[in-house]
């Protein structure tokens, strides 16, 4: 409260006196500007202290005067100006006069060192104290009273009447200006009373007061009294609380802790009596529980045994071997725990948690016994390699003589025969060649059931298969005109995709073939669509749908998801498609997609069949690149950066790279390339036009792709990766890291050539170079160990004028290849003793312009790369055909007119 008086007091003196420093009081009869600016800052003051001011004036020495003051019960503002008929007196210096038991301030106007005027602040102390004290009032406890220096009692709250003695040792400490409390008496109604006093010395308006607050030393000890009963209640009433919440909580842990100590007690019980291995061991692989299985498992004598021993690393040194041989395609090599036993091997399957045991960081081993489940597995799977080796070498075996029916077919063809012998011919032909198309089909079939098809991911244009199928359906379709064939493509479907283009156009074949048998007249409905694309992996829906002849869904899985036994029912609707409808399905969820079938297909009625395929592969569409394109139009305009490995010697490529004629800077890769690649970036004139990246076994090239790709280089540069470590999802990489071509070795230079051009189409084409040369001075070598391919090739060769040598095997091809130049050489890739692989290579070592065109009755997919990285540059399929001869010549030959 004291400190609330100081502050009023310092207040109101600074906020008057600004009034008359700002506002000039001197014009305030002369100046009416100033005079109204001069009221509504009075107004202000007179409200901010109006607890206090009861009225204001202001008169100068010409008899002027200005009063207001504020009407208490309507708050409205009364003001007036007049001339007085009595000079009032001029007071030089601020002091307070009592006049009438009112108390004026006065405050002096000054101009020219003179005082002209005084503003006069009729103040109420009696107002003022009983508002201040309203906000601490403590009516039934003390009583408040306020003393001047003249021990006067100017205002006080207490009803009573009341006598003070010791008023004068409270002015005495007044002077001083001193706070304190004493002890005195007071006859209150005439009664006497001790009291208690405390008092705070302060000053308002130059007059010295003192703060008085007093209470009967009764009514105090009462006070506290009450307040102590009042405090130690609660606070007994509190611990009592607090010791009922500990004894509940007591309790409710006590009742947790015995259901815990039960829990632990029925944990320990189901380790013991679980029917698998349980192991349980800490950071250094102490062993802290285990079970009489896992004790078992490890030859101990119990359990006990086995606690507080170490618990060995596994022992990997069979595990790869077996794994790879085995589980490659179910279980990861640390999933395996094999245990030599004198009776044999013990097989376990081994999972870890990661558990806190006994207030531990811990392990939980859990060891599964699959030995006999895995030899009977084992057996299967050695049963089934052994039937896809069975059918495949089954396939080989009957492919010679088939090729050699084939062949004779086609060469039957050509001459003049009667009608009948035409018609035996061409059924021989047909017959043979739908022979060929099951041996296929049930050795695709054997290698999907045995895991062994691996699939061919590469880039293709999707669109154009997609052309390819409807005009192969079309065809399909040529002898049934009553058949319309519709469709709808989207257009949003990437153009090309990655994933393996022969597989998915086998099976598109296979369902095509499926729907051209099952209607005679109606419509058939193609539709293709994107169902969704994230970051470049595309989901499309294709869709086959006819108003041909409707099947019950037992008849539809009979066909295409049954597998074939001896109890298969051949009806007249699928007949010709046995093995070829399933292998469709087979073929489809194994690039991953998703295959249905149900009927009716609902174009019409209840007739037709309607084929859904659900392909998910990634978008072959290369990353927009941001920098501008040189126009080079020659290979030695290309300024190319190629990053090697210091540590893996590569200088094949790179010479290839020479022989191009390319511009070329050779660095080893280090923490540094990056940031010399991107200052390089940002030059003009000697900016890298390519960038060539190596990727091998030790070193992953991939690494360095990746580190390009987070500090966003992939997009400001050509890149090509040459892989010494062609593996099947490397392509899909490159899509990824922004890498623009993808080269797997070994390769030939026309290969490196093209690709390299591809980066850069404003390159001046290559003239196409053509031998030209008559058919009959073309030297031809057929290098086929099978007698009977051997004579219908040769019997090809004849009636296309050609002079060729044989060699039944491949070491002796080797030699007549090593011993005289040949134009051509056609190469049967499997022979005994030198296989045709080895050969060419050979061949190509010491003739690097060899033209080998290799020749297979195997699978297409499986040998294809083998074919290229052999070095040869073609490959054709056995039954060899006339046009597949004429194909070769007229590629690499043109006929001297």
């Amino acid at each position: 409260m004291g400190l609330s008086i100081d502050n009023t007091n310092n207040n109101f003196l600074s906020d008057l006196n600004r009034i008359g420093y700002m506002d000039d009081l001197a014009f305030f009869f002369t100046d009416e500007g100033r005079q109204k600016r001069a009221i509504e800052n009075i107004k202000l003051f007179y409200s901010k202290y109006e607890d206090f001011i009861s009225g204001i004036k202001i008169y100068d020495n010409n008899k002027n005067e200005f009063s207001i003051r504020k009407d208490q019960e309507s708050g409205e503002w009364l003001q007036q100006q007049f001339i007085l008929h009595v000079q009032g007196e001029i007071f030089r210096i601020e002091k307070m006069e009592t006049e009438n038991n009112r108390f004026i301030y006065y405050l002096p106007v000054i101009k020219n060192n003179e005082a002209i005027a005084n503003v006069a602040v009729t103040v109420d102390y009696f107002s003022y104290f009983e508002s201040v004290f309203y906000a601490f009032s403590m009516e039934q406890y003390e009583w408040q009273w306020v003393l001047d220096d003249g021990g006067n009692i100017i205002y006080k709250n207490s009803l009573d009447n009341i006598e003070y003695e010791g008023i004068d040792d409270i002015v005495f400490s007044l002077l001083e200006g001193s706070v304190g409390n004493i002890r005195h008496n007071s006859k209150i109604n005439g009664e006497s009373q001790r009291l208690i006093s405390s008092f705070y010395s302060t000053q308002l308006l130059q007059r010295d007061l003192a703060i008085v607050f007093s209470a009967p030393t009764q009514s105090f000890h009462t006070y506290v009294m009450i307040n102590s009963i009042v405090i130690i209640s609660l606070t007994l009433l509190l611990v009592i609380l607090i010791i009922f919440i500990f004894t509940s909580y007591y309790k409710e842990q006590e009742a947790k802790i015995k259901k815990l100590v039960s829990s632990e007690k029925m944990l320990y019980k189901m380790i013991d009596e679980m029917p698998i291995g349980i192991i349980i061991y800490n950071a250094d692989r102490i062993i802290l529980k285990a079970n009489n299985i896992a004790a078992k498992y490890y030859s101990c004598k119990d359990e006990k045994n086995m606690e507080g021993n170490y618990f060995p690393e596994i022992d990997f040194e069979d595990v790869p071997q077996y794994f790879s041989k085995y589980l490659g395609l179910m279980f990861t090599p640390d999933q395996l725990v094999i245990i030599k036993q004198e009776d044999g091997e013990k097989i376990l399957i081994r999972n870890t948690v990661q558990v806190n045991f006994k207030g531990e960081p811990a392990t939980l081993e859990i060891l599964n016994d699959v030995t006999l489940l895995e030899t009977a597995r084992r057996k299967e799977a050695e049963a089934n390699i052994s039937k896809a080796e069975f059918f495949k070498r089954i396939s080989f075996e009957l492919r010679g003589p088939l090729n050699g029916i084939i062949g004779m077919t086609d060469l039957l063809a050509t001459y003049h025969c009667s009608e009948d012998i035409k018609e035996i011919v061409s059924l021989l032909k047909s017959s043979s060649e739908h022979f060929m198309k099951i041996l296929d089909e049930i050795l695709d079939f054997s290698n999907i059931q045995t895991g062994k098809m691996v699939l061919d991911v590469i880039p293709f244009n999707f669109k154009e298969e997609i052309d390819y199928g409807i005009s192969y359906l079309r065809n399909l379709m040529e002898d049934k005109p009553g058949v319309v064939l519709e469709y709808d493509i989207d257009d949003k479907i990437p153009e090309k995709i990655i994933s393996d283009q022969y597989r998915l156009r086998q099976a598109a074949s296979i369902l095509m073939n499926f729907i051209a048998g099952n209607i005679e007249t109606g419509k058939i409905f193609i539709s293709c669509k994107l169902i969704d694309n994230k970051k470049g992996l595309v989901t499309i829906l294709f869709e086959v749908l006819d108003t041909g002849v409707s099947y019950l869904q037992e008849e539809l899985d009979e066909i295409f998801n049954n597998p074939i036994t001896s109890e298969y029912r051949v009806t007249d609707k699928n007949r010709d498609t046995i093995f070829a409808n399933i292998l469709s399905k087979q073929l489809i969820e194994k690039m991953g997609g998703k295959f249905s079938i149900s009927s009716p297909s609902g174009l019409d009625g209840d007739k037709g069949v309607k084929i859904s395929v659900t392909l998910v592969a990634y978008s072959s569409v290369r990353i927009e690149k941001n920098f501008e394109m040189k126009k080079i139009s020659s290979l030695d305009e290309i300024k190319t950066l190629v990053l090697k490995n210091m540590n893996v010697r590569d200088e094949e490529s790179i010479t290839d790279l020479h022989k191009l004629g390319l511009d070329i800077s050779v660095t080893t890769y280090n923490a540094n390339t990056v940031d010399q690649i991107k200052n390089n970036a940002e030059l003009s004139a000697d900016r890298y036009d390519l960038i060539v990246l190596f990727d091998y076994e030790e070193f992953s090239g991939f690494d360095i792709a990746k580190s390009l790709w987070d500090n966003e280089l992939s997009v400001r540069y050509n890149l090509l990766m040459i892989s010494y470590n062609d593996q099947q999802d490397n392509y899909l990489k490159c899509v990824e890291m922004g890498v623009d071509h993808y080269l797997p070795k070994p390769y030939d230079i026309a290969k490196l050539e093209a690709t390299i051009r591809d980066c850069f189409p404003s390159l001046e084409k290559p003239q196409e170079k053509k031998i030209v040369m008559d058919s009959s001075n073309i030297n031809v070598l057929l290098v086929e160990d099978d007698i009977i391919s051997r004579n219908v090739i040769g019997t090809i060769f004849k009636n296309m004028g050609i002079s060729f040598d044989t060699a039944n095997s491949g070491e002796e091809g080797l030699n007549k290849a090593r011993a005289k130049k040949y134009d051509l050489i056609f190469m049967d890739l499997f022979m005994p003793d030198l296989n045709g692989f080895d050969a060419s290579k050979k061949i190509i070592e010491s003739d690097k312009s060899a033209l080998i065109v290799a020749i297979t009755a195997g699978n297409m997919s499986e040998v294809a790369k083998k074919v290229e990285n052999s070095g040869m540059k073609e490959l054709i399929a056995k039954p060899v055909r006339v046009a597949d001869i004429e194909k070769i010549f007229d590629k690499y030959f043109r006929n001297h007119e």
